[in-house]
């Protein structure tokens, strides 16, 4: 009685091409970063992360380049310009770090879930 189940279905991923487990129908993707990659080819704005604007969008790196983070997709992530910010301000800086993981764990743990 009212419990998720979540169903396995195949799809052709839009990015590039592999076969992957959807989590939801709306999914195009096997991954984040393979749709901003997908996006990054059209030349067209990711939304954000967290609120899910998407006329402009800056990329925040996870481990900060002054710090000896990578330039790759997996160290980065889309923020509006407020969010981005917030990140960047002591003041908001932990508030908006724990929303982003979060929202990450609740992709991984739905991702671990269809395996």
């Amino acid at each position: 009685m009212g419990r998720n189940i979540i169903h396995k279905v195949e799809a052709k991923c839009k990015g590039c091409g592999q076969i992957y487990n959807k989590i939801n129908y709306n999914q195009l993707f096997c991954s984040i970063w393979c749709r901003e990659k997908y996006y990054l080819k059209l030349k067209k704005y990711l939304p954000c992360f967290l609120c899910g604007f998407d006329k402009i969008t800056e990329k925040h790196h996870f481990v900060w380049r002054s710090y000896g983070g990578e330039e790759t997709a997996e160290n980065k992530i889309n923020l509006c310009p407020n969010h981005h910010r917030m990140v960047h301000n002591e003041k908001y800086k932990e508030e908006i770090e724990k929303l982003i993981a979060v929202k990450l764990l609740k992709i991984i743990n739905k991702k671990q879930l269809t395996l």
